[in-house]
């Protein structure tokens, strides 16, 4: 299902904790909506590319964020505060 949805968000990558098995699932993903030209919206709080492409096991992330960013385009939004404190929303942890 993932691999054709015609929009894919993956929303805060890089956070969790990874094993070769789900980065290569995730890779899976990627690569066949890469070449099936479908849309995929990333977000993560990592501050650069490097450092995205740098998490977990870089044989996978490497390509990956290589061919996101290949029809993409990476932006940064400063300065932005959490939502969620400001709409007093109160995390379970």
């Amino acid at each position: 299902k993932f691999k054709e949805v015609p929009c894919l968000v993956l929303d805060d990558l890089g956070k969790q904790r990874t094993t070769d098995f789900s980065l290569d699932a995730l890779y899976d993903i990627v690569d066949y909506r890469y070449r099936h030209e479908l849309q995929t919206i990333i977000t993560t709080n990592a501050t650069t590319i490097e450092e995205l492409a740098g998490w977990g096991n870089k044989e996978y992330t490497t390509p990956m964020v290589s061919r996101v960013m290949e029809r993409g385009a990476w932006v940064t939004i400063l300065n932005a505060d959490d939502y969620r404190v400001k709409r007093g929303v109160k995390s379970n942890v």
